[in-house]
C-alpha cells in the first residue's frame, strides 16, 4: 500500500479492496460523473464499488483519505460476456471499466497513484488490461478542456503504464472521433493471447477504412 500527502491529508491506495473494507467508508461528493453529481451520487457509487468488489472477477483500487473518505478509485472486471473481447478475445482480457477522481482533488496525482498501485504488485503482468475511453463519461464541465484535450490528457496518463492506443471498429468506440480505445498487454501474456487480442479489434477493415 502506498501514500502520499495532498495539502496535509494523507492519501492512501489501494489495490484489490475487499468489501468489508469499502462498506464502512464513505465517497467524496465530488464523486459521482455516472451518477450526473446527484445528490445521491456517492451513495450509489458505494454501492457500486461494493457489487464489484463481491463479483468474483472484480477488482476495486481505490485512494482514500486516513478518514476513510474515497478521493478517488478504478473498477476493473472481465469483459462482458456479448462482447467481442469475451466471445472472440483471449481469456487474459481485463476490462478497466472506469476511473474518478473527485472533482476537488483533481490535478494532486490521485489518478497516477491508483495506477501506480494497480500495476506496482505485478499481478496484471498475466492480463490484456484495456480500456475504452468514451467522451460522454468525461466531466468536460468542470475540466474546462474540450474533448480532444481531455482526450488527450488520458491517453498521457495511461501511456505512463504501459498502454497503447489500438485502432478498432466496435461500435461504440466509432460513434464519437474523440472517443479511444487503449490496451496493455502485460509481460507474461503468451504470443498466442497477443495473437488473438489482435484479431479481434478488426471485425470488418472496410467498414474502419471509411470512418
Amino acid at each position: 500500500m502506498s501514500s502520499i500527502q495532498v495539502e496535509g491529508v494523507v492519501v492512501r491506495f489501494r489495490t484489490g479492496c475487499p468489501p468489508e473494507m469499502i462498506a464502512p467508508m464513505t465517497v467524496d461528493p465530488g464523486i459521482g460523473i455516472f451518477w450526473h453529481f446527484k445528490a445521491d451520487a456517492p451513495e450509489r457509487q458505494k454501492r457500486t464499488l461494493l457489487e464489484i468488489a463481491r463479483s468474483p472477477d472484480g477488482k476495486v483500487v481505490l485512494a482514500y483519505t486516513n478518514l476513510d473518505r474515497i478521493v478517488g478509485y478504478i473498477v476493473l472486471c472481465d469483459p462482458e460476456p456479448s462482447s467481442r473481447w469475451a466471445l472472440r478475445g483471449p481469456r487474459s482480457m481485463y476490462e478497466l471499466g472506469a476511473m474518478e477522481t473527485s472533482r476537488a482533488w483533481r490535478g494532486k496525482g490521485i489518478a497516477y497513484g491508483l495506477h501506480q498501485a494497480l500495476f506496482s504488485d505485478g499481478s496484471m503482468e498475466d492480463r490484456i488490461v484495456y480500456t475504452m475511453g468514451f467522451a460522454w463519461h468525461w466531466d468536460l464541465a468542470a475540466s474546462g478542456l474540450p474533448k480532444r484535450q481531455y482526450r488527450n490528457r488520458l491517453m498521457a496518463l495511461w501511456s505512463r503504464f504501459g498502454f497503447h492506443e489500438y485502432g478498432t471498429d466496435e461500435p461504440d468506440i466509432l460513434e464519437d472521433s474523440a472517443n479511444l480505445f487503449a490496451a496493455r498487454p502485460g509481460s507474461r501474456v503468451s504470443p498466442e493471447d497477443t495473437r488473438r487480442f489482435h484479431d479481434c479489434l478488426v471485425e470488418d477493415y472496410a467498414r474502419l477504412l471509411m470512418m
